[in-house]
């Protein structure tokens, strides 16, 4: 075999091997998060974290959210993860013309108990298993 063939084969078996990475080996995972009056958490990031990967997502304006490892609601590599959940307002920004920039009005505030914004204090986990997609709904607090 010539060196180009051999160059084009390697080129080959790399694009195929790339296009086999990713995406294909995660599981669908949507889900919602509420608060514990069954309000839904109305906006924030959620966090999928273990020591192999991690998985994150948008938490939208119902509660709801899918979760991307790769890229946007791609789905999460199966495994056991712990979760972390956040969520801050106010601290509403405003122009300012003396300085000619934006200012701050007031400090943003979380809106789930502090505990929720890490997953090794969040209590929650969520068990991805290969094949089947997954709906997982969390349970938050609000600050006290």
């Amino acid at each position: 075999m010539n060196a180009q063939a051999l160059l084009t084969l390697g080129i080959c078996f790399a694009i195929v091997g790339c296009f086999g990475c990713g995406a294909s080996n995660t599981t669908a995972v949507t889900g919602s998060v509420t608060f514990e009056d069954g309000s839904p958490l109305t906006s924030g990031t959620i966090i999928f974290e273990n020591s192999a990967s991690s998985s994150s997502a948008d938490i939208q304006s119902d509660g709801s959210f899918t979760m991307g490892t790769f890229s946007t609601g791609d789905g999460v590599v199966p495994g056991t993860y712990g979760v972390a959940i956040a969520s801050y307002g106010g601290g509403d920004e405003v122009w300012d013309e003396a300085s000619q920039s934006y200012k701050r009005t007031s400090r943003r505030v979380s809106q789930v108990e502090e505990s929720f914004t890490s997953p090794r204090t969040s209590g929650l986990t969520a068990e991805v298993k290969p094949g089947n997609s997954s709906t997982l709904d969390f349970v938050v607090r609000k600050p006290r």
